[in-house]
């Protein structure tokens, strides 16, 4: 079972590393497991999703329909990845971004990408990770 930090981790990796077929599924999984916690808006105050925003839900959408859009334009799928982008804008509208452009969505895009090639492969072991574990 995935939580939605993996989940969505799992879809940036896919997107910056997989192939188009296995990026763009986890990012329609992204997207489904998304829909999923919307679904649950009632309980956003409560345990199971205290993270939870309307801000922050449109926010990943809007990264995800981007990566979604980029993807089906390396495929060649034009008209897929016009309304992508189309929903990508929508989101950044909800989410209450000044400027919901599809430009500024790929500079978001492209920092998280940024982010993700500085951290890649600089990842340390939690405490402790280097000595045996006892029982």
């Amino acid at each position: 079972m995935w939580t939605g930090n993996a989940m969505g981790t799992y879809a940036a990796v896919q997107y910056y590393h997989g192939s188009c077929p296995s990026a763009l599924k986890a990012q329609a999984d992204y997207l489904s497991y998304l829909a999923g916690v919307e679904r649950k808006r009632p309980e956003w105050d409560s345990w199971s999703i205290p993270w939870m925003t309307d801000q922050l839900l449109h926010y990943e959408r809007t990264i995800t329909y981007a990566r979604i859009a980029i993807l089906q334009t390396r495929e060649g799928k034009i008209a897929d990845a016009e309304a992508s982008w189309k929903a990508a804008e929508t989101s950044a509208v909800a989410c209450g971004w000044k400027d919901p452009s599809r430009e500024h969505i790929r500079e978001v895009v492209n920092a998280a990408d940024s982010h993700l090639r500085a951290i890649e492969g600089k990842a340390e072991p939690r405490g402790a990770a280097d000595k045996p574990q006892t029982p």
